[in-house]
């Protein structure tokens, strides 16, 4: 888990680090944290979120970014459906980076495409759904986690698909690793 940890400091994500680590008996075999796949500029080299410009306004000529508890465009006027920015926090799909746990299946594929069967994969944050169905898929027999994830579909289909699931629960590293590697900005 400590090495999943410190894979959060690599992260290319101005929201949010998330390390992974996939071990095969005791060895690990993989690693990734979040950030976009090579050549598509990061969030952080470009200093925005990149999902951020979904929850723009969609006046052409206005492009003002949401301030969603006024419900209208600051700049245009313009309202702003509750319904539409409610979406866009929840949609996965605007990020263009990778997950963490994405990036560590995809370096076993870059590399020859070894078999995940019955393997580990440690993560700093429980799988999405989109991760959940990956894991399933290539065989990841247990998983361990530190923090929750909120929607509950990722956890059933997991388990569903006989996934162990372990909550991690020593002593955290992140803290003693925000001390040591300051993250990069």
């Amino acid at each position: 888990m400590k090495m999943a940890f410190e894979q959060t400091r690599n992260s290319l994500c101005l929201k949010r680090g998330i390390g992974a680590v996939i071990t095969d008996n005791g060895q690990v075999i993989a690693s990734g944290y979040n950030g976009t796949p090579e050549k598509v500029a990061s969030c952080i080299s470009l200093n925005s979120c990149y999902k951020d410009h979904a929850k723009e306004c969609e006046v052409v000529d206005c492009r003002t970014p949401f301030q969603a508890i006024l419900r209208v465009c600051v700049k245009c006027g313009r309202p702003i459906e509750q319904k539409r920015v409610a979406e866009l926090e929840k949609n996965l799909d605007l990020c263009r980076g990778l997950h963490g746990e994405e990036k560590a299946i995809l370096q076993i594929a870059k590399k020859g495409g070894a078999s995940l069967k019955d393997t580990i994969l440690y993560t700093t944050t429980f799988p999405c759904l989109l991760c959940a169905k990956k894991i399933i898929e290539v065989g990841i027999s247990e998983v361990w986690y530190v923090e929750p994830y909120p929607f509950t579909e990722a956890y059933r289909i997991l388990e569903d698909a006989g996934v162990r699931l372990k909550k991690f629960e020593g002593v955290k590293s992140s803290q003693v690793l925000d001390r040591l590697y300051p993250r990069r900005t």
